[in-house]
């Protein structure tokens, strides 16, 4: 049973980079926030790169969650709160 507590201490002194939210809920918080951000600003404040914020926000305007729409060469993303 010793031995069983030191590694569980071990493991609580070991700093590790993880979160409970997914990048999609990140991304939807970020949308509601601030939904004149560019996707390299979402990208930035969520810890992703461009092209994973791209394949995210897909994934939110495909199903529903977040809605997409063309403003000159940009697009603008929108939340039904923001």
């Amino acid at each position: 049973m010793m031995g069983c507590m030191t590694s569980l201490s071990h493991h609580r002194e070991t700093p590790r980079d993880w979160g409970f939210l997914t990048s999609h809920a990140l991304t939807f918080v970020e949308v509601t926030r601030t939904p004149d951000a560019t996707v390299r600003e979402l990208a930035a404040r969520t810890n992703l790169t461009e092209r994973q914020m791209h394949r995210v926000l897909d994934d939110l305007v495909t199903t529903g969650y977040v809605s997409r729409t063309r403003v000159g060469r940009r697009n603008s993303y929108r939340t039904d709160s923001s």
